[in-house]
């Protein structure tokens, strides 16, 4: 009877000692949860008060929309910002064909265009297939399709000695153009600027590798992406010190507005690349441009890319994260100026500059 009585009593003691822990647990993850809401808010309201602009990603220059049909099916939107055809009339505006990243669109290059619009110059933007508003099945998902679709965009607006410039995937885009389009390419393009971007080996984990594609294609992502106490939160990664609501909303619209497929399809073709060793064939003169505070694809990426292309210049901008486009346009807009000039940035790395 003793003993029964003692387990009794001991079970009661471990219910009782659980019931606390529970408590003391529940009560931490409560203060903590509530800790990182109130952090939350004051974050989301010091990005509302950026002085950013929030009508850089919100106004494009007037453009011309053009549709190219690509022989499976995939319909690529275009838009033409000034007269691609015209330009060429003039020794001193050019030509900038400007291509997006994984899970944007073109209205990330929509400061950047401006910036050149109002210099003179004409602008071309397009939206990769699968993203945007471009239409059709995706049919395939390889990075050299992204090549020949970008190629397809240069033939659309019979363009000669054009600018072209890739952030993220788009410079992935760039390089793929640049190599397997190596006998033609000078016959439309006179520089290459690379932003953000990599060349290989641009995920290092094999759960990542396996595990990113699925995630990346899930639908409760986007419903996460489009919920405003917490999209923003999810892609403040991707910009450097400084960051601004409008521009952290757009790109989550950006990535719930491209299809479950490119998204998987396009970051597993990434994940294989290696385009290195076809670098050095590259024969225009190369920019590559990165923010120090880059986390999605470092600063080593820009930098081993800039080592492989012969006579290729490095511009390393302080503070600025992976989305250069929104983050820093004005710089990006002088250096790709400077790229239509024939000649490197003034400087390899720019000090002080957001």
């Amino acid at each position: 009877m003793s003993d029964a009585w003692t387990f009794r009593e001991v079970r009661g003691d471990n219910r009782r000692i659980l019931r606390n822990a529970w408590l003391v647990g529940g009560g931490i993850a409560v203060t903590g949860s509530a800790a990182l809401a109130l952090g939350a808010r004051r974050a989301m309201r010091r990005w509302e008060r950026s002085a950013l602009s929030a009508e850089e990603m919100a106004h494009s220059p007037s453009a011309k929309d053009v549709r190219v049909v690509r022989s499976d099916g995939a319909e690529l939107a275009v838009f033409v910002h000034g007269d691609p055809k015209g330009v060429r009339t003039s020794e001193e505006p050019s030509l900038f064909v400007l291509a997006h990243g994984w899970t944007n669109d073109s209205r990330v290059w929509a400061p950047v265009a401006r910036r050149l619009v109002d210099r003179g110059h004409a602008v071309v933007t397009y939206d990769h297939r699968g993203h945007g508003q471009s239409r059709g099945e995706v049919s395939s998902f390889e990075l050299q399709t992204l090549a020949d679709d970008l190629w397809a965009v240069l033939e659309e607006v019979d363009a000669r000695d054009a600018v072209v410039a890739g952030h993220s995937m788009g410079g992935i885009t760039a390089q793929a153009l640049a190599t397997t389009y190596s006998g033609r390419l000078r016959e439309r393009v006179k520089a290459i600027v690379l932003v953000a971007t990599a060349c290989d080996k641009i995920a290092r984990q094999r759960l990542a590798d396996r595990f990113g594609p699925l995630l990346v294609a899930h639908p409760r992502l986007d419903r996460a992406m489009l919920t405003p106490g917490l999209g923003p939160l999810l892609v403040r990664r991707t910009v450097g010190k400084d960051a601004c609501r409008a521009h952290l909303d757009t790109m989550c619209e950006m990535f719930a507005a491209t299809s479950p497929q490119a998204r998987s399809g396009f970051l597993k073709a990434m994940v294989a690349m290696d385009l290195s060793e076809s670098l050095a064939t590259i024969d225009v003169p190369v920019t590559v441009i990165a923010g120090e505070r880059d986390t999605l694809l470092p600063l080593r990426h820009s930098r081993r890319i800039a080592s492989l292309v012969e006579g290729a210049r490095l511009v390393e901008i302080p503070d600025a994260g992976h989305m250069l486009p929104i983050e820093v346009p004005h710089l990006l807009s002088e250096i790709l100026a400077e790229a239509a000039e024939a000649r490197a940035p003034s400087t390899e790395s720019l000090t002080g500059a957001i």
